[in-house]
């Protein structure tokens, strides 16, 4: 099973970062925790909206400082 590249700006995760489609109430079944935000609505998944929820390691390499 391959990783994805996530590039945001001038910056970019390495190759093999983990990248999966979810549905509505998934959090709760893996019983998951978002820590900030929210998780995906149904109309969003219903239209295909571009919405992601991203996990820690992303944010830290792209959001913190």
């Amino acid at each position: 099973m391959g990783g994805k590249i996530i590039k945001f700006a001038n910056r970019e995760t390495n190759p093999n970062t983990y990248v999966v489609g979810v549905t509505e109430g998934v959090y709760a079944s893996l019983n998951l925790e978002i820590k900030e935000g929210r998780e995906f609505r149904s109309n969003e998944i219903e239209y295909s909206t571009n919405v992601c929820v991203l996990g820690n390691f992303v944010v830290e390499n792209f959001f913190m400082i």
